[in-house]
């Protein structure tokens, strides 16, 4: 897993830029959202999971 939480890190901004385009295509009320407000948590989000598989890197 250390491979993938690599790629995570080196392209989060890429992933967060996609997840936003995703959400806005896909998501019906994302229209009437704040651009500032989607993008607020997902940093975090995006580092509680990088940081989930580093702690769980052993388990299959």
């Amino acid at each position: 897993m250390k491979d993938i939480t690599r790629i995570l890190q080196k392209n989060s901004q890429l992933i967060i830029e996609e997840w936003e385009r995703q959400v806005f295509e896909l998501v019906k009320a994302s229209t009437s959202a704040n651009r500032i407000a989607l993008r607020d948590h997902i940093p975090n989000i995006l580092d509680d999971i990088i940081d989930i598989m580093e702690r769980h890197d052993q388990i299959d």
